[in-house]
């Protein structure tokens, strides 16, 4: 999801590129605001979980919310590391492409 977020934002980090921002300036900007939405997102998520584990058996439950804790945590690491790969290979030579196809 991260990869696909950055992607459909490829003509404008292209064209800051082309401006003379950095590749990492744009990475550490797109990790910034991914960030945000990623922590809201498990925000979010972490309520309804907790909500819906409240009903579990007592003797589970610790392990469920051990079990969703791990997977967010996989869930929103793998969504900045998509976006950082994605930001680092996009190219400033690639603008013309990007801006022909849209």
């Amino acid at each position: 999801m991260g990869a696909a977020a950055t992607w459909w934002r490829r003509l404008e980090i292209a064209s800051a590129l082309h401006a003379g921002l950095r590749t990492s300036d744009t990475t550490v900007l797109q990790l910034v605001e991914a960030v945000a939405w990623v922590g809201g997102a498990c925000i979010v998520t972490s309520g309804i979980c907790l909500t819906i584990l409240s009903g579990a058996a007592p003797d589970d439950r610790a392990d469920l919310m051990r079990l969703v804790g791990a997977e967010g945590l996989c869930a929103a690491s793998w969504t900045l590391i998509g976006i950082a790969i994605t930001a680092m290979s996009i190219r400033e030579r690639h603008l013309f492409l990007f801006f022909k196809g849209r």
